[in-house]
């Protein structure tokens, strides 16, 4: 029998962190591919077929140097910068809680999945179509850095969702793999969620947790070495098949599930200053594990706790100290999936790769990326209006989130 039926989940806690992690772990990837840009693949990341042997790595993490006064602060935003695509990780969590949560508000009626599917279909793929047009249209006529060939059978599998190729799941542009990832997630959901009720959310994160860390080292060690003529250690690790991404999202149906059942004991736990300095404590040690191809298995579900616990924190402070921040993170969840389809493509525009931007460039980087968003989302919310008029049962989301 399920155990997730308890307390009203309107008495006794808050949830307001869960859009402030969304929003800052968009803003943690998109500063992760700033990053890239400048200085190259950071070590610390998910593993790839050519990765450098472990002390190579290591050597890697040194402090910059040749910039004067501003080496200090220069080798914080690489580090920080560079740990960015743990974002994924965080937005997976708060992925899986925020779904699962919304089905135990109500509980007590059956879930509708088919406007389930309608709204996720609404929420994504009219974006994600303008998207591609947009990137095609551009790359007829002529526009630098745009040039995509049609004819290749990844395109048209990318407008379909389908990402799951070694280098399928870049064509367009880099940071449009996630997308392909939280499609299956969504496809997949209404199973989880079954198996959640039926068992309960300890059982189903006794269970599903360790089989999901299990599944993703598997792939690792075979991608890593018996299969590693197949070059699909870097999809994997990444997610484009969305087994390798479990855990986390196994987390965060659990959370939702634990937080339904007994909402003050765990809003009391995730607050109290013994798991925070843990968190602090274990961030290092998780990080060592990712160094090691199959340890990054494990890695991961460390690492992933440890943002979790740290990023509420971070919102809980902002709310109070940091109202602006707050709603600037808020911002980035609302707006999360026209952010991640743009960022790249106007990094990859105005960073020479290899270069050192000044503050103006670096600026004019961060409006570019905001100004394209918002033009892609009017794009979508004018050609849906036109391509819909005639349907009045069409289901549209005004939400441009995940």
């Amino acid at each position: 029998m399920s155990t997730t039926a308890g307390a009203d989940a309107s008495v006794g806690h808050d949830i307001g962190w869960l859009d402030f992690a969304k929003g800052f772990a968009m803003f943690w990837i998109i500063w992760d591919h700033i990053n890239w840009a400048i200085f190259g693949a950071f070590p610390i990341s998910d593993p790839t077929n050519d990765w450098p042997p472990v002390a190579e790595r290591i050597s890697q993490l040194q402090p910059l140097v040749g910039h004067g006064i501003w080496n200090g602060p220069l080798t914080l935003f690489h580090w920080i910068g560079g740990l960015g695509g743990e974002g994924v990780q965080l937005f997976l969590i708060a992925s899986g809680f925020g779904l699962t949560w919304s089905l135990l508000r109500h509980a007590d009626t059956k879930p509708d999945w088919r406007g389930y599917y309608i709204r996720r279909f609404w929420r994504i793929y009219p974006m994600w179509w303008v998207a591609h047009f947009v990137m095609l249209a551009l790359g007829i006529i002529g526009a630098h850095g745009f040039a995509v060939d049609p004819t290749r059978p990844g395109v048209w599998a990318s407008a379909l969702g389908l990402r799951v190729g070694g280098q399928q799941m870049y064509v367009f542009a880099a940071s449009w793999w996630f997308v392909g990832m939280i499609i299956q997630f969504y496809a997949v959901f209404p199973v989880f969620y079954w198996i959640f009720k039926r068992w309960g959310w300890q059982r189903f994160l006794a269970i599903l947790l360790p089989v999901g860390i299990i599944v993703r080292a598997l792939g690792l060690w075979a991608f890593d070495a018996p299969l590693a003529g197949m070059h699909y250690l870097d999809a994997w690790a990444h997610g484009a098949i969305f087994l390798s991404r479990l855990p986390e999202f196994v987390l965060g149906m659990a959370l939702a599930g634990a937080m339904r059942q007994d909402p003050i004991r765990v809003q009391r736990l995730l607050s109290a200053r013994w798991l925070l300095v843990g968190a602090v404590l274990m961030y290092l040690p998780a990080l060592g594990l990712s160094l090691m191809v199959v340890g990054n298995a494990v890695s991961s579900v460390l690492v992933a706790l440890c943002n979790l616990i740290l990023v509420r924190a971070m919102a809980v402070a902002a709310e109070r100290w940091l109202p602006s921040l707050a709603s600037a993170m808020r911002w980035c969840a609302v707006h999360s999936l026209s952010l991640c389809l743009v960022n790249s493509v106007a990094i990859n525009l105005m960073i020479r790769r290899g270069t050192l931007p000044d503050l103006p460039q670096m600026l004019g980087v961060v409006a570019a990326i905001i100004v394209a968003a918002l033009a892609l989302e009017w794009l979508t919310r004018t050609g849906t209006r036109l391509a819909t008029s005639h349907i009045p049962f069409a289901h549209r989301s005004p939400s441009s989130g995940h």
